[in-house]
């Protein structure tokens, strides 16, 4: 593959990321908003309404995000090559998302030299950046075994 096609791959996965994170984020801030799990406490015997509020907003933009990675890779590669890479980000991005928000705090302590506002700012932006490096440096294995003859 070439230089494109590795810079259209890392895009695509960045894409996702964002599309992941920003989605994650909304459906938390919902579930705050509307006290659908009241204290920060977890509950001894959560309601089926908050099980089901949770795995909505724990699986619902991961398959959202993977589906749109597929989707935005099968023109490029082959099916199997997509679904590789697509797998791969789904299953990446449940570990590499609570390892970004950790590594967030540091350029968001940076940016916060010059305004809190601005340390949020890049606390926020760089957990898809680096979602986006995990996934990639994941893919990029994940093709080449996949491209690899004989497999």
């Amino acid at each position: 593959m070439n230089t494109r096609g590795i810079r259209y791959i890392f895009f695509v996965l960045g894409e996702g990321a964002i599309l992941l994170t920003v989605a994650w984020l909304v459906l938390v801030g919902i579930a705050a908003a509307l006290h659908v799990f009241g204290t920060m406490q977890p509950p001894a015997n959560p309601s089926a309404s908050q099980v089901i509020t949770l795995v909505t907003v724990a699986v619902l933009p991961l398959a959202v995000s993977g589906w749109w990675v597929f989707r935005k890779l099968k023109p490029r590669c082959s099916r199997r090559e997509t679904r590789a890479v697509a797998v791969s980000f789904s299953v990446v991005t449940l570990l590499s998302w609570p390892i970004a928000i950790l590594l967030a705090l540091i350029p968001g302590a940076y940016m916060g030299h010059f305004g809190s506002t601005l340390g949020m700012v890049g606390a926020f932006a760089s957990i898809p950046i680096f979602v986006a490096m995990a996934n990639f440096a994941v893919s990029s294995i994940v093709l080449w075994i996949v491209r690899r003859p004989g497999t």
